[in-house]
């Protein structure tokens, strides 16, 4: 199993010195003169907290929403790779199993098809990319593909191809690149994982956006 060392953490995120003090104060990232190791699933956690402190979030806000995720899954050591944090207006939503959910664990209800379109757009993602726009090219068509098959493991292979033959024809596709990484670490293929993960975040940071753009959906 391997690791990101706080190095690594503050290259492959970018992290500018006041974002590093905020996800401090969060407890995602190790004090300074405490330096440690991060999972996988804590790296894209971290990824997560800084886009949605990108988004305009305060410090404040990102520790509710960091709560409520672990009311919803107290099992998880990494509840921001678990669910997806939606900002919309301003407030803060999460999205588990179809539904929109207040921090308070509140269901959202009447949220029309074209305000969840308009909500995904402003949603910080972690786990696997989803497309939500027609596909209109081939690239696209593949990632379409690889999107229907990576949430049945019997066929991530397949899902594994579909998303290689993306990054072949579109080269700086973060989503694509995202994804194969973390159908890597499923399979345990950790070093696999961490080299498709590290291609996703410098394509990431190369376009100046988040990978969600045209390539996010409100569903796992």
């Amino acid at each position: 199993m391997w690791v990101f060392t706080d190095r690594e953490v503050l290259r492959l995120l970018a992290l500018s010195p006041r974002r590093a003090v905020q996800l401090r104060q969060l407890g995602l990232l190790h004090p300074a003169d405490q330096p440690g190791s991060y999972a996988f699933r804590e790296v894209v956690s971290l990824r997560v907290a800084k886009t949605l402190l990108e988004q305009g979030l305060t410090v404040r806000q990102v520790r509710a929403a960091l709560a409520a995720l672990r009311r919803l899954v107290p099992e998880s050591d990494a509840p921001l790779a678990e669910l997806r944090v939606v900002v919309r207006g301003g407030e803060v939503f999460i999205e588990r199993d179809a539904q929109l959910l207040e921090p308070s664990g509140q269901i959202v209800m009447e949220f029309s098809g074209k305000e969840l379109a308009e909500a995904a757009r402003d949603t910080a993602l972690r786990g696997l990319v989803r497309p939500i726009a027609r596909p209109e090219t081939e690239a696209e068509r593949w990632f379409e593909l690889g999107s229907r098959w990576d949430g049945d493991p019997a066929q991530w292979e397949r899902a594994i191809d579909a998303y290689q033959r993306v990054t072949t024809l579109d080269p700086r596709n973060a989503a694509a690149w995202n994804n194969l990484g973390l159908l890597h670490h499923r399979l345990g293929r950790y070093e696999d994982a961490r080299r498709h993960y590290e291609v996703g975040l410098a394509a990431d940071a190369a376009c100046g956006r988040s990978p969600r753009s045209s390539w996010s959906e409100p569903r796992l």
